[in-house]
């Protein structure tokens, strides 16, 4: 692994996230104090660092699938056909070919859902007193980030940048021949070699290049992989306490995802 180099920078409604920028590597966010970077948008998985006893242990699965969808617990492995309810780790890939369509959800709400071709390697999954990191990196296809409000970091990897966010938030990527962020809700930190810029909702940020500048325009028009994405969320779950808080736990400690209620479309509703 290279050598990693960081400097603090407050974003995203005063949450504290530290810049990881590791020499032709995607640039890497993280929250305060975190020391994360691989270098790569895909590269072979390391063997993740045992936690601490102040480590939380993060949670992620595949939650629904859609057509031609395979999954490998790592690049050493061979390709198999994805199921729900599939556990993974750091290093796990998915895999959306032709009209196939996943959605992964982790531990705290958040949902991201990959398609149209996509590649989506979950590249780190961490957790502490501090909040959470979870870092994904997207080759081809088109990926959507939906995070419920909290102190947890998301970071998307695209060939040509890195898009950080902070709950609530919801934005889409599209990596073809040019990689291209959509916020369609809340903000995201877009970071290359060139620097960074925030955008908000109703804003769009292309690149066709890595010498590219960053211009800022407005988002279009829904299409249809919004469209999908929106008939999705009406399936998410509506499960609140009396302040209106909806009851998913942060941080999960043990094994065992506990209860699954099935919801319309598979939807399963507990962890």
């Amino acid at each position: 692994m290279s050598s990693i180099h960081f400097a603090e920078a407050r974003l995203l409604t005063g949450v504290a996230i530290a810049l990881f920028v590791a020499a032709s590597a995607p640039k890497v966010f993280a929250q305060d104090g975190y020391k994360v970077g691989e270098a790569g948008s895909s590269p072979a998985p390391s063997a993740p660092a045992a936690p601490s006893p102040q480590t939380g242990t993060r949670m992620a699965r595949i939650e629904f699938v859609s057509g031609s969808v395979t999954w490998r617990p790592d690049t050493r492995s061979d390709w198999k056909p994805a199921r729900v309810l599939t556990a993974l780790q750091p290093g796990a890939q998915i895999w959306a070919t032709g009209s196939g369509k996943a959605e992964l959800r982790f531990d705290d709400g958040a949902v991201v859902r990959i398609g149209q071709g996509a590649t989506a390697t979950v590249e780190t999954l961490f957790s502490d007193a501090k909040g959470g990191f979870t870092r994904i990196s997207v080759d081809n296809g088109s990926a959507t980030l939906i995070a419920r409000a909290g102190r947890g970091v998301y970071q998307l990897d695209l060939p040509l940048y890195a898009v950080a966010a902070s709950g609530p938030v919801r934005l889409s990527i599209r990596t073809d021949r040019e990689s291209r962020v959509i916020v369609r809700s809340g903000k995201a930190v877009v970071q290359s070699d060139k620097g960074k810029v925030q955008l908000s909702a109703g804003d769009t940020l292309s690149l066709a290049s890595p010498d590219a500048a960053f211009v800022v325009r407005t988002a279009p028009a829904s299409d249809s992989w919004d469209r999908w994405n929106d008939d999705r969320d009406s399936l998410l779950p509506r499960i609140t306490s009396p302040a209106g808080a909806v009851i998913i736990p942060t941080i999960i400690f043990g094994g065992g995802y506990g209860h699954h209620h099935r919801d319309g479309e598979g939807y399963r509703r507990h962890w």
